[in-house]
């Protein structure tokens, strides 16, 4: 006769035996991404806007990045000016909150927006025509250019107005056809002073535009997904990103994220000419239906049941003390750094991520005590352990590894871990 405990122990046997071939079979070694365009501040899948969010910190030291998440509301009257940005597909503005952001525009401030889809109810108070010789222009939707890639020029500041940026869609491992969006040259005047061109797609096609109104400006920008993560990895891409914000303010930034809607939506009420404040609906579909659609969750879902099974079948009790919660890291000086550092490491480029960890050392140093860290001669290294008491040795340590990393063609993670330590031990105990 079997007995009934040895009869449980060969059941919960075969389950195990059979989970863990089915984890065998569907296992894959390939990283998931989300190819969504969400343009989200917190998303580091490829289309999300984590590194341009993070970004802002460099781009305007010293300034206060505030996310707007769930209100539209900007203090128009304030002593210092500021700036408004907003990135992704469409808002969800109405006209009373387009209202609102003029009225902070005309008080002083800037608006930063890049859409895929023109704003109409923002559009329809700021500049519902331009008068060109003799005959009003009106404004419509962005519309569509149809490639893999393009290429967009800045026509301001000057230092960037002689590169030319090329921007490539992706889609897991293909490159298709993408629309991208510029504006409607019906739309342009050159005889209208209170509008500026800033940006060309293909040479000859606008796709980013200042508009004087009051005593600030708004600037529209037709391609958000050139401030996307996978975008960013490139170093053109940061640059063109850096001259497309340096129009903007040295003041604070005010991110919004609470009137982001998806390109089909925003589209639609742009279509309608009805423009409601943003509804916030829940999902109609039950969260076990969600769960299956995603394969991921799916496979997670019939463990729980299995461990739940296994659970019952042997009473199991298991009792974990709860986790403490450990502040996160802060490293101020290297915030730059450990943001695009996190896009080199998916890509093994150790040697790249040095050197932009010797550009932020350089940076800090002509920051902090108004070196110019051009040469790297002994008459700096002179004068900066002067400054900063930190003995030569330590100093040149750093600029004779960096010679050697810069020199090398691939430089493995010890020797990065090394430089690093090196920089880390100059900023803890500079002077």
């Amino acid at each position: 006769m079997i007995n009934l405990k040895d009869k449980r122990l060969w059941i919960g046997l075969g389950i195990l035996a059979f989970l863990v071939v089915l984890v065998l079979l569907f296992r894959s070694d390939r990283k998931r991404f989300d190819w969504r365009e969400t343009y989200h501040y917190d998303s580091e899948e490829p289309y999300g806007a984590y590194v341009i969010y993070q970004l802002l910190d460099t781009l305007f030291p010293g300034q206060q990045v505030q996310l707007l998440s769930d209100t539209l509301m900007l203090p128009a009257d304030q002593e210092n000016p500021a700036n408004y940005v907003f990135i992704g597909a469409g808002t969800a503005m109405d006209s009373i909150l387009a209202g609102h952001l003029l009225e902070y525009v005309a008080a002083g401030n800037n608006a930063f927006l890049s859409t895929r889809v023109i704003p109409a109810a923002l559009i329809d108070q700021l500049y519902p025509y331009v008068r060109c010789k003799e005959e009003y222009r009106y404004w419509t939707d962005y519309q569509l250019w149809r490639d893999s890639l393009v290429e967009l020029q800045l026509l301001q500041p000057a230092e960037a107005a002689s590169e030319t940026f090329t921007f490539q869609y992706f889609y897991k491992d293909r490159s298709p056809l993408y629309d991208w969006t510029f504006i409607d040259d019906s739309s342009l005047c050159d005889e209208d002073t209170s509008l500026t061109k800033l940006g060309l797609m293909e040479d000859e096609l606008v796709n980013f535009v200042r508009i004087h109104y009051g005593k600030g400006f708004v600037f529209l920008h037709s391609s958000p997904l050139a401030f996307t993560n996978i975008q960013l990895l490139e170093e053109a891409s940061l640059r063109y990103a850096e001259g497309v914000f340096s129009q903007l303010l040295e003041g604070p930034i005010y991110w919004d994220e609470y009137s982001k809607l998806s390109e089909e939506v925003a589209r639609r009420r742009n279509n309608a000419g009805n423009f409601p404040p943003p509804e916030r609906r829940l999902d109609t579909r039950s969260p076990l239906q969600y769960v299956l659609e995603e394969p991921a969750l799916t496979w997670a879902w019939y463990l729980l049941l299995s461990l739940a099974l296994l659970y019952l079948l042997f009473r199991a009790k298991r009792r974990q003390r709860v986790i403490p919660v450990l502040e996160k890291n802060s490293n101020t000086s290297l915030e730059f750094l450990s943001t695009i550092g996190r896009l080199y490491f998916l890509q093994n480029d150790h040697q790249r991520l040095a050197i932009q960890q010797m550009r932020q050392f350089r940076s800090f140093v002509n920051r902090q005590y108004g070196l110019p860290a051009r040469d790297l001669d002994s008459e700096f290294v002179e004068k900066l352990a002067g400054k900063s008491e930190i003995p030569e040795k330590a100093i040149q340590a750093i600029i004779n590894q960096f010679r050697t990393i810069e020199q090398a063609g691939r430089i493995e993670p010890d020797t990065l871990i090394t430089f690093y330590q090196k920089i880390d031990s100059f900023y803890k105990h500079c002077k």
